[in-house]
């Protein structure tokens, strides 16, 4: 793949070497380099404009990572009959890997889980509240600045689910219609490719020849007939097909205006009925829903920042019979709301209140004032997205703060994404 484009901009683009080996990817206007050694191990990895991290390998290994070095660190990898953990800053961290060899979570010397790590509902980056871990899987290690995973000298992109290699292969992401988001579209243009085989198979059975049996023959009295001589018909060849070539779109660059200084980034979810979190709860009915369902009493009004949170928390929740909940602010006594009276609000079904039709990873909701709905902005440390502003309620700070709508999970899956800071940047226009 050579470049990926969303909205008709080139938000991704890579370069090749004569061998097919990836030497750069550019993601908006973030670039990374790649260096391999002359046996096509990568050996160094440089973020342009962020510094150099070097790698060194054990080549009786299959070339698995031994040690990585930034300016200011040094990991090492500790390995057994897979990978263990590592090494960093005086700390050991063991991996705690699932049934697929994925690191979820890891542990310190004395057995506590200090990180925990998830993939996102798109299966791409994998993230946790103490930052970015490189094994994610033994003998992968995962880029944060491309959002690519490497392993075996090849490169996967977890978002598209392929791995990434030197062929007319062209993704172009693109949104149909305000409310339900994005959806692939996945154009595979293989315009000159030809696959020609031929091959000649001889076999001997490796015995002598055998002489021909006596023949006996009768002379038989036998008329010829005449024969007549009809032409073959002429054949008209076959008219040759020639394509008409395929043209290649042009990448429009993409013009971001990036703010100064890491903005404070958090994320928020609707909230599950089937949470743990709730299965102690009495059942209730719920004013402004039927009378003839109850639910959840505090999935419905739980509000504690630190404990169960509900729908009054969390704005939109799913319920186990599968609809969904949301507080009815047109309705909802401004009394009730302003003195926090939660008895007494009033509820409806359906999603999100005026800023209804979140999609997950792609819209975030933020009070800063250089920021309006609909605008698109990109966050560095999610590469290759695009989000837009699509709410401008909820308990925010007035400035340098995005929540990241991240889908339907567990309060303590949310919570394992964590806050986190990174630059922020507002798309400008092609």
């Amino acid at each position: 793949m050579l470049a990926e484009w969303t909205q008709g901009v080139a938000v991704r683009t890579f370069g090749y070497d004569s061998a097919g080996r990836m030497t750069t990817a550019t993601v908006f206007t973030l670039t990374t380099k790649f260096r391999t050694n002359g046996l096509g191990n990568r050996i160094a990895v440089e973020v342009v404009g962020r510094g150099t991290t070097t790698y060194t390998l054990d080549y009786a290994a299959g070339g698995r990572i031994l040690a990585e070095r930034t300016v200011t660190n040094t990991t090492t990898y500790l390995y057994g009959r897979d990978c263990l953990g590592e090494h960093k800053s005086g700390e050991w961290l063991y991996y705690l890997s699932d049934a697929g060899g994925y690191v979820r979570q890891g542990a310190d010397a004395r057995g506590a889980i200090v990180s925990r790590w998830r993939f996102d509902p798109g299966g791409g980056l994998v993230e946790g509240p103490q930052g970015m871990v490189s094994h994610l899987i033994c003998g992968g290690v995962y880029d944060w600045s491309t959002g690519l995973i490497y392993q075996g000298g090849r490169y996967f992109d977890p978002n598209l689910g392929l791995w990434l290699a030197l062929t007319p292969l062209m993704v172009v992401q693109a949104w149909r219609g305000p409310r339900r988001g994005r959806r692939w579209a996945v154009g595979v243009s293989l315009a000159l490719l030809a696959l020609c085989a031929g091959s000649t198979l001889t076999a001997c059975c490796g015995q002598a020849p055998q002489p021909l049996p006596p023949t006996v023959c009768t002379e038989i009295a036998t008329s010829i007939p005449t024969a007549t001589w009809t032409p073959a018909p002429t054949r008209t060849p076959t008219p040759t097909y020639t394509p008409t070539p395929t043209s290649t779109p042009t990448p429009t660059p993409l013009s971001i205006e990036w703010f100064e200084g890491d903005w404070r980034i958090t994320h928020y979810i609707y909230v599950l009925e089937s949470d743990p979190m709730f299965a102690g709860d009495d059942r209730v009915t719920v004013p402004g829903l039927s009378e003839n369902e109850t639910y959840r009493r505090n999935f419905i009004y739980g509000r504690d920042p630190t404990g169960p949170r509900g729908v009054v928390f969390q704005g939109t929740g799913r319920a186990e019979n599968g609809k969904y909940i949301t507080i009815d602010w047109w309705n909802t006594p401004q009394d009730a709301i302003d003195s926090g009276r939660i008895e007494e609000y009033l509820f409806t079904y359906g999603e999100g209140g005026a800023y209804a039709g979140s999609v997950p990873w792609e819209t975030v909701a933020t009070l800063d004032p250089r920021l309006r709905p609909g605008d698109k902005i990109v966050i560095e440390i999610y590469p290759g997205r695009i989000f837009t502003v699509t709410d401008r309620g909820g308990d925010l700070a007035p400035s340098d703060h995005i929540d990241v709508f991240v889908g339907e999970m567990t309060l303590a899956e949310g919570d394992a994404l964590g806050t986190k800071y990174s630059r922020v940047g507002k798309v400008v226009g092609p």
